[in-house]
């Protein structure tokens, strides 16, 4: 959509600028970016040159119309990424509230200063990218670890930004911990299915087979989609079948793994031996579903599922 008070502006929502603050900012260096809050106009976005040629005294300005520096100061605080602009030394000329959440302190207390006398660990590889991008007026993007606490990590976009140069950050904590929680999970998979006998499903909150691994299909002699839909239970030992219902609720109701040792028949009515380990699928903290592992009590009866 064009904005209709400045010729060739572009609107934007808060929403989606806070989302991708560099690609708007890149657009801002050619076109005038309006940022818009409930499809009303808030603040704009400029380059640094039309910012400068704004600040020049023109005759008709109005002198209640609020500052482009007042307008941009709005918008930095309004994003969910932390801002800081340096000089060419490195010196901390402004941040963000965003950026004051990451460093754990007020704007006093980092304005003025180097970067590394406010941040005493900050590692080399970072100083190198902003000076670089200084050197050559290219934007980089990479990734950094925290120099306040272990285990947090920053996607890191430098830009040159009035004669020096700006950082946007954007955490990425809770990415990182996804990505190892799946690599352990991937390698403990692997391991898992390493050993013989082992047989993997999933079910869902009412005790049916979402899912069948082929040693499950093996061991009871019913093909993976025929197992599918059925609970559980239907190929448990009949004497065994209230314990492991009991074992399926518990694992709902206390969101905790259950195990135990049962039997499950095959599709001539035999019975293997198994023991039986029930796990809850999490979302957010809710039980929306149930892992099981059954490993085989006597070596050979099944194929590593």
């Amino acid at each position: 959509m064009m904005g209709g008070s400045i010729p060739n502006a572009v609107e934007v929502t808060a929403a989606a600028i806070s989302r991708n603050f560099g690609t708007w900012q890149d657009k801002a260096m050619t076109t005038p970016v309006i940022v818009t809050k409930h499809g009303k106009p808030r603040v704009v976005l400029l380059s640094a040159d039309a910012y400068c040629a704004a600040r020049a005294p023109q005759n008709d300005q109005s002198s209640s119309q609020p500052t482009l520096d007042w307008a941009l100061a709005t918008l930095l605080d309004n994003i969910n990424q932390g801002f800081v602009a340096l000089d060419r030394e490195l010196r901390i000329l402004s941040v963000n509230r965003a950026f004051c959440v990451m460093a754990e302190r007020g704007e006093a207390h980092l304005v003025g200063r180097s970067l590394e006398e406010a941040f005493p660990k900050s590692y080399a590889i970072v100083h190198a990218f902003l000076h670089q991008t200084m050197a050559d007026g290219e934007v980089a993007d990479f990734e950094a670890p925290s120099a306040l606490a272990s285990g947090r990590f920053y996607r890191v976009r430098a830009f040159p930004y009035l004669g020096g140069v700006a950082v946007l950050l954007q955490s990425r904590r809770e990415e990182v911990l996804e990505r190892e929680t799946r690599q352990r999970l991937e390698s403990e998979v692997a391991a898992f299915r390493a050993l013989p006998g082992a047989c993997w499903a999933a079910i869902n909150l009412r005790g049916r087979f979402t899912e069948v691994g082929q040693g499950l299909a093996h061991l009871t002699g019913l093909a993976a989609e025929d197992l599918a839909g059925l609970q559980l239970v239907q190929i448990i030992r009949p004497a065994a079948r209230h314990t492991v219902a009991a074992a399926i609720e518990a694992v709902i109701d206390q969101r905790q793994a259950q195990s135990l040792t049962s039997a499950v028949l095959s599709k001539g009515l035999d019975e293997t031996p198994v023991h039986l380990a029930l796990s809850p699928v999490l979302d957010n903290g809710a039980v929306t579903g149930i892992s099981m592992v059954a490993q085989t009590m006597r070596d050979g009866s099944a194929s590593p599922g």
